[in-house]
């Protein structure tokens, strides 16, 4: 096949290669979204079926939640709706109350729709005794594989739910920094009180090694966070 030839199906093989594209892509989405090719022919309009579609949730709550942790990827989860909503619901930084609500409620569209509710909503960390702003949504920073809110035991047994921020205002550390039992090996931590009220909020880790990086960032427990955000099943 001479040159010329090859110059003519080029523009051809471009069109089967974006149609081969579009069909994909078609395919996916219909996949992700059954009501979607139904709403045309009823009633309701389409938008009225996204609000109920486990689907099309999935990939909003994902993109709001990967915007929290810096995730690049969230397809696969995306491919699962309902693990989507305990994975996200179990690690949102908010109260234990609220997420506590938050996996009870029964439905997996209903679940999703109040963490997309949430996630919009969250803005700022609160004390939960006396209201003082402790750290905003730009401050949250990942520290382990489980995301920015982890389970931690101290050596008596006790479980802190604790959300890792970057920085962190109103706080007033007590005491001197220690390495013993520090849940992030090559961190020290040190008690965080609020300056306000004087309430145990959380820890300050630093960093003992040069390697490390970030050289510190705070621990906040999720028990004193305050309820700014609301679940209601009812709705």
């Amino acid at each position: 096949m001479s040159n010329e030839d090859d110059l003519c199906l080029t523009p051809l093989q471009s069109l089967l290669t974006a149609r081969t594209r579009d069909t994909k892509w078609r395919r996916q989405y219909h996949a992700y979204s059954k009501q979607a090719s139904q709403a045309p022919l009823s009633f309701w309009p389409q938008w009225v079926y996204e609000m109920y579609d486990s689907y099309i949730l999935a990939r909003k709550a994902a993109e709001l939640w990967r915007q929290i942790i810096a995730k690049p990827n969230m397809d696969d989860h995306v491919r699962k709706p309902d693990i989507l909503s305990f994975h996200i619901g179990s690690k949102l930084p908010v109260s234990e109350s609220v997420r506590q609500k938050l996996l009870e409620i029964d439905g997996i569209s209903y679940r999703l729709q109040k963490e997309i509710q949430l996630l919009k909503a969250f803005n700022v960390i609160k004390c939960r005794n006396c209201q003082s702003h402790i750290a905003k949504r730009s401050d949250v920073v990942v520290m382990s594989t489980d995301g920015p809110l982890g389970a931690y035991v101290n050596p008596d047994g006790y479980v802190h739910e604790t959300i890792t921020v970057s920085n962190a205002t109103g706080l007033a550390l007590t005491g001197s920094p220690s390495t013993v039992h520090s849940w992030f090996p090559g961190y020290s931590w040190t008690i965080a009180l609020c300056a306000a009220c004087e309430s145990h909020i959380g820890w300050l880790f630093r960093a003992t090694k040069k390697n490390l990086r970030p050289r510190s960032f705070w621990g906040i427990r999720s028990s004193q966070i305050a309820d700014d955000a609301q679940v209601d099943q009812s709705e």
